[in-house]
This record gives structure tokens, sequence and C-alpha cells, in this order.
């Protein structure tokens, strides 16, 4: 499936997060898109009513950030760019689009463990591995927003002085709109697997994005934490675990084979 919301001509390949520069016309966008003495804003974010994606200029150049947390550099310049219902997203912080990415991985992370929690899902080391791995990179993206200069959500976790624990935040209970590739629910066991590994897989592939697009100004010194790695590596391990699963099925098929040929 290819998000098209606000995107160009320019094909976008999901498994690869490949993506196809299109030419485009000078915007209409300006009064969005520059201050009040006429230059450029770091960061503006703008959007059109029907959209659930929004248009980032950054630095002079306009990017697109889908729905499904994808960042292509495809805008629709000769069909969106001379409407005139633009709306402006207020932004905060240094890094504002890196924190939006970051807290929507965080989100689909935590809908991948509610699915290893499945009944359905064997309770073994491999899952189990998996699991953690998917937990740590849950938890280095928090380190790598930290970095970043985002508050820490939970000061009263170092307090002795009561028993006050936060809700976690960034969970798929607070944001139900933000989806996985496709619906977990009625696979087989073979193939939720499968459908669990392409999930990670797919933030694998997001984070690779963001290095080798020059997309941020501040990549260099941004994405090369040491959080940032932690978290791919774990995201890596997790797929490992999973492929491991895989096996572990491919075996008891053949030893049932061999008992009832």
């Amino acid at each position: 499936m290819e998000e098209n919301i606000g995107t160009g001509s320019g094909s976008v390949n999901r498994e690869t997060n490949s993506v196809k520069d299109a030419a485009s016309p000078k915007p209409n966008l300006e009064d969005f898109m520059t201050k009040s003495d006429g230059s450029l804003n770091v960061y503006n974010w703008v959007k059109l009513p029907e959209w659930d994606s929004f248009w980032a200029r950054i630095f002079g150049t306009v990017y697109v950030f889908t729905k499904d947390n994808e960042i292509l550099n495809t805008p629709h310049f000769d069909v969106y760019g001379s409407r005139e219902d633009w709306d402006g997203i207020e932004q905060k912080g240094r890094y504002p689009l890196q924190v939006r990415f970051l807290k929507m991985q965080r989100v689909r992370l935590d809908k991948i463990l509610i699915v290893l929690d499945q009944a359905d899902v064997p309770k073994n080391r491999e899952t189990a591995s998996a699991k953690t791995a998917v937990q740590l990179a849950f938890m280095w993206m928090g380190k790598l927003l930290g970095d970043m200069g985002e508050s820490n959500p939970y000061p009263e976790s170092f307090n002795s002085a009561n028993n006050q624990i936060e809700k976690r935040t960034d969970t798929a209970a607070d944001n139900p709109q933000i989806e996985l590739l496709e619906p977990m629910g009625g696979l087989g066991k073979v193939e939720l697997i499968k459908a669990l590994r392409a999930e990670v897989s797919h933030s694998i592939n997001l984070f690779a994005s963001l290095r080798k697009n020059s997309l941020f100004h501040f990549k260099n010194e941004l994405m090369l934490y040491p959080s940032d790695m932690a978290a791919i590596k774990s995201l890596q391990e997790s797929n490992f675990w999973l492929g491991q699963q895989l096996n572990n099925y491919r075996l008891e098929a053949e030893a049932q084979q061999s008992v009832n040929p």
C-alpha cells in the first residue's frame, strides 16, 4: 500500500522507504513558510483540513510527513500548492520533527508488544527475547528523546520519598489512530510471526531513511547518539529472535511429518 496523501508523483516503496524525486513548481505557501521579516522559518509545518499528514519546510526544503510516520521528499506542489486553506501547526523544541517521529515509533512498538503478549504467541525463549529487544528499543528511543532535550516524563521514578509511579508515555491505548502495517488478528501462527518481523523491519527501515536522506540539519549532531544506535540494534535483535521462532515452527512441522508421513 502506498501512502499518497500530499505526496507527489514519485513512487514510494514501503518496504525500503525508497523515494523517487519529482520536480515541482514553487508552492504558494509563503505566508506559512516565512517569518514576518521575510526570512525562512527553520521549522514550519502546514497541512490541509482533510490531511492526516503534513508538510514541513526545513532549511528551505519541503518534506512530507505521512500519517504512517514516513518522511518523503515528494510534496505535490502542482496539485496542492495553490490551495488557500492551509493551516499552520505549532512546534516546540529544537527537534520537533524528530520528536514526533520517535513518539510515533514508540507507539508502534507498544502495539507490537501487545501482539507478542497474545495467547496464540508461544511463550518461549525466542519470543521472550524478541519482546525484551522491542522493550529495549522503546526505552532507547525514550533516551534519545531525552538527548534531544525532551523533559523526563517520570521525575518521581527517582524519588524514594513517595510511592508515586507515573503512567507510561507513548502507549497504544493513548494513540489508537496510529496503526501497524497490517491487522494482526486472525493470522495463523506462522503468518503472525512473519507479520511481526515485517513491522519491526519497517521501523528499522524508517530509522535508516533518516540516516541516508540529507533531511536533518542537525543530523550529525543528533542521529549519532549511542541511544540511536542502541535502538536500531535492539530492533534488529528482535527480528533475529522472531526468525528463530519461525525456524522452531519449521522443525516442529518436520517432526510431525516424520511421525505421520
